[in-house]
């Protein structure tokens, strides 16, 4: 029913790139039908040119549909070519970033993140303090001393933030990442859980999955690795930002690719 809403407000409005705009995020990318979703990012950005959600999202659709690394930073470039306070936007630093550790770029990674004027990139989906992202750079770069620091900071970040909004799942979601971090597992799988709970997939289609994705996480980082692969089969068969490309990219879920039930996963979606 929205679906076809969305396209009549379309067809009445195709000035407006709002529209075409919600059209393609919360439908078409969503239910993965890249190609369609490409045309309504292209027509949202010709009509509004500044408008810097419609690069950031389709570059990081390019990742997820073709694994496109340069097609995806290419996005970005024009983002910065048509509006110069685009290179100082949490949103495209932080795409940017994503891009750098999918190419195995983890010292330009670093740079990226040092860029941000805040200490958080946040969304409706996710609130991620700066230390959590150098965390993970310094734990690819196997720099552990650093990443156990920056796990500790995004910690404590986190432990003073909650205490305000505790209900907030974001929050919840990213300190369970932070626990699994530091090897705290049993904390965790707690918070990751409870994150869920706060906002399910059933209430919340579209930023519940944010949480689903972030328990799968903490489930690779705490070993558990069977429990991963069930949160990632079930995002894989319901509307959302996973893809197979994006766990092929990724060098988080490297720890999963060897494995038999992961590769039977991977090849039934493959394509799909």
């Amino acid at each position: 029913m929205a679906k076809s809403e969305f396209e009549k407000a379309v067809e009445l409005n195709p000035g407006r790139s709002d529209i075409a705009f919600r059209m393609q995020e919360k439908h078409l990318n969503l239910l993965r039908n890249y190609s369609k979703a490409e045309e309504y990012y292209n027509m949202s950005i010709m009509l509004q040119p500044d408008l810097g959600l419609s690069y950031v999202d389709l570059s990081r659709m390019y990742l997820t549909w073709e694994g496109d690394t340069r097609k995806a930073r290419e996005v970005l470039g024009n983002a910065a070519r048509n509006n110069k306070a685009y290179i100082s936007d949490s949103l495209i630093i932080e795409t940017n970033f994503l891009i750098d550790i999918y190419e195995g770029k983890y010292e330009e990674a670093l740079k990226d993140i040092s860029l941000l004027k805040n200490d958080v990139v946040q969304d409706q989906g996710y609130f991620r303090p700066k230390y959590l992202y150098n965390a993970t750079i310094y734990g690819l770069m196997n720099r552990h001393e650093l990443e156990h620091a920056c796990y500790d900071s995004a910690r404590f970040f986190l432990e003073r933030r909650i205490v305000n909004t505790p209900d907030d799942p974001r929050l919840v979601s990213s300190l369970g990442i932070v626990y699994a971090g530091l090897g705290l597992d049993e904390k965790a799988i707690s918070e990751g859980e409870k994150a869920i709970k706060l906002l399910p997939v059933s209430k919340e289609a579209w930023k519940g999955v944010y949480l689903v994705e972030d328990l799968a996480l903490i489930y690779v980082m705490v070993g558990k690795y069977d429990d991963a692969i069930k949160q990632i089969n079930y995002l894989l068969s319901i509307p959302g930002l996973l893809s197979t490309k994006i766990l092929e990219l990724d060098p988080r879920w490297a720890p999963l690719r060897n494995l038999p039930e992961f590769k039977k996963m991977m090849e039934s979606y493959s394509g799909k």
